[in-house]
């Protein structure tokens, strides 16, 4: 019996930095950051059977990550869609762990709007929805595709999941609590054109010191940290808290989004 062919790498990190000579540092710099830890998981689990959930679950396992869902006082299933926005203070992490929550409150017709590499890999690509963050070349035309398919979707009543910040938190506040970047307005905008309901889940893991030092102005650098971040989070049990958001939100887009944003911030503890 052959041996199946290896998986492309989960992680390559010649797709980020192009500099001359890089590919003589790469397996160092894997090495150091973590990525090569990662991708022999990648390489050693089960083969991708279309099921998002599946992967991310034995990736959870694998990075020793125990959470369970504080859901209270959720919206019935109306016809109306659902869509559920999270903080972002870690990267991978939060990823996968809404990839399940989505699924175990919305069991099949649901998305996450996430990044284009994310939405990239094929254990991902059945559930994700490519958005493209910094904007880079086709940015806006894969955001504009995005939030179409999710708009068609949260119309029929499904639901989609977000980081509506786009990019990994660098703060903590004075209790400890990690701060998103601005939240883009679109999500708000999103739910307004659709008639969707508003979910906050509160996200409580924290950004380690490390990607607290790069500013977001060096996002490479910072994609660098991502799977180390992963591979440091504290074991205990951790507790997302999912609420609805607050009905009276200010009319003014910009304004709401701040108010959401907050409102989420308050869900996870220290």
């Amino acid at each position: 019996m052959s041996k199946p062919s290896p998986k492309q790498p989960f992680f390559d990190t010649s797709q980020w930095i192009s500099a001359p000579g890089y590919s003589f540092l790469q397996p160092m710099v894997e090495r150091i950051s973590g990525i090569t830890q990662l991708n022999d998981f990648h390489q050693e689990a089960g083969p991708v059977s279309g099921e998002t959930t599946e992967f991310a679950s034995q990736a959870l396992r694998y990075l020793g990550v125990s959470w369970r869902l504080d859901a209270a006082q959720l919206p019935e299933r109306d016809g109306r869609g659902w869509l559920v926005l999270g903080n972002h203070p870690t990267g991978l992490i939060e990823a996968l762990v809404m990839f399940t929550l989505l699924e175990r409150i919305a069991l099949d017709d649901w998305a996450l709007l996430g990044n284009v590499f994310v939405a990239s890999k094929p254990e991902f690509a059945s559930r994700a929805i490519a958005l493209d963050p910094f904007n880079k070349g086709g940015g806006r035309r894969v955001n504009a595709s995005g939030f179409r398919r999710a708009a068609k979707l949260l119309r029929s009543g499904g639901v989609v999941g977000a980081f509506p910040a786009g990019r990994v938190s660098g703060k903590l506040d004075r209790q400890g609590r990690a701060i998103d970047q601005a939240w883009s307005l679109h999500f708000v905008k999103l739910a307004r054109a659709t008639g969707a309901h508003i979910l906050l889940a509160g996200m409580p893991w924290k950004p380690g010191l490390a990607l607290r030092c790069f500013p977001p102005s060096w996002p490479s650098a910072r994609a660098l940290l991502l799977p180390r971040e992963a591979l440091r989070v504290c074991q205990r049990e951790q507790v997302v808290r999912l609420r609805p958001a607050p009905t009276k939100l200010d009319p003014d887009a910009r304004i709401a989004t701040g108010q959401l944003q907050n409102f989420c911030h308050e869900l996870h503890e220290s």
